[in-house]
């Protein structure tokens, strides 16, 4: 239901947390480089970030999008890895000085199923959804 799953999203997102995402202009459009910490009792194998590219003095973001990535060898319980994401999209007129914010949406567990919603986008995963969930203790 509704309130499960929102429930089970701000758990998941006290549990793994998003830190120092940067934005940096590349040959081939912006890149972003971020720490992931994982919380939670078991590896995690994939996330799935929605994230907002925004300029300080402009009220509309240049992007507001999501992406799922797939971590090659997981994060284990109580680590911190940085991943990183290319925006090849991005309108050629995003400043440099823009600032991308992200929070995860859902996290995939060791056999790829996500936690919070099956079938999540990833093409390949399992279309069931994970029984590991997440507990607040």
């Amino acid at each position: 239901t509704g309130s499960e799953n929102a429930d089970l999203t701000a758990c998941i997102r006290k549990k793994v947390t998003i830190s120092s995402p940067s934005f940096i202009r590349g040959n081939f459009g912006y890149t972003s480089e971020f720490k992931v910490t994982n919380n939670l009792p078991y590896a995690i194998a994939g996330i799935w970030i929605d994230y907002t590219i925004k300029s300080e003095n402009r009220t509309v973001p240049w992007e507001e999008d999501d992406f799922v990535q797939s971590i090659s060898g997981g994060i284990e319980p109580g680590e911190t890895r940085k991943l990183s994401t290319t925006f090849s999209l991005l309108s050629r007129e995003t400043p440099p000085t823009a600032a991308v914010t992200m929070t995860v949406r859902d996290v995939a567990d060791p056999e790829k199923k996500l936690v919070i919603k099956p079938a999540g986008g990833v093409f390949g995963w399992p279309q069931e959804k994970s029984s590991k969930g997440c507990e607040i203790k």
